[in-house]
C-alpha cells in the first residue's frame, strides 16, 4: 500500500499441502475473485514423496494452470514462484525440490509469466539463516526477512515502481 499509494488487497486461495492437483480444482474460485495479480508456489508440494506427483504431472499440471489463469488476469500479472529449501526428514521426502523449482523458472520462461524465484533469494543466506525447527516451513519472523521483501521488490520492478525496502 505504502509504494502504491493506495490500499492493496490480498485473498489467499490456499491450502496446507496443497500441489497442483489441487491447484486446478481451486483454479475457478481464483479467477471468480477477480484478481489483478496471480502469485502460486506449488512445487513444494508437488515434489512430496507420499503425496506429490512426478515431475512431468507437475509439468503438465502448471500448463493447465498457466492457461486457465493467464486468461483471466492482465499480461505479465501471473507469477510463478520458489520457495525456500528444506531440511530433516523434508529433505528426502523432497530430495528432488531443485528440479521441481526449475521446472518453475523453466515454465515462466516458456509461457513469458512472471517468476519470483525465492528459492534464490534463500540459497544467498548462509545456511544457518535458511534452518527451519521443522525443516519445511520459515517461521514468520524468516518469511518477514526473506519472502515479504522479496515479493515487494519484485511486485514494485515489475510495476514500474521504485519504492523502499520493506
Amino acid at each position: 500500500s505504502a509504494c502504491f499509494g493506495q490500499p492493496v488487497e490480498m485473498a489467499r486461495v490456499a491450502r496446507n499441502g496443497a500441489g497442483s492437483r489441487w491447484g486446478l480444482e481451486a483454479v475457478d474460485q481464483v479467477v471468480a475473485a477477480g484478481p489483478d495479480l496471480v502469485q502460486m508456489e506449488f512445487a513444494i508440494n508437488d515434489d512430496d514423496l507420499l503425496d506429490g506427483v512426478t515431475l512431468w504431472r507437475s509439468r503438465a499440471q502448471h500448463r493447465a494452470l498457466i492457461e486457465r489463469l493467464a486468461a483471466a488476469v492482465p499480461p505479465g500479472h501471473l507469477v510463478l514462484m520458489t520457495m525456500n529449501p528444506v531440511g530433516g526428514p523434508h529433505l528426502a521426502l523432497r530430495a528432488l525440490l531443485p528440479r521441481y523449482y526449475a521446472l518453475q523458472v523453466e515454465l515462466a520462461d516458456r509461457h513469458d509469466t512472471a517468476l519470483a524465484d525465492l528459492y534464490a533469494d534463500w540459497l544467498a543466506l548462509p545456511a544457518a539463516g535458511r534452518r527451519f525447527a521443522d525443516g519445511l516451513h520459515p517461521a514468520p519472523q524468516d518469511a518477514g526477512r526473506v519472502v515479504v521483501p522479496g515479493l515487494v521488490r519484485r511486485i514494485a520492478a515489475a510495476a514500474g515502481r521504485d519504492c523502499p525496502p520493506v
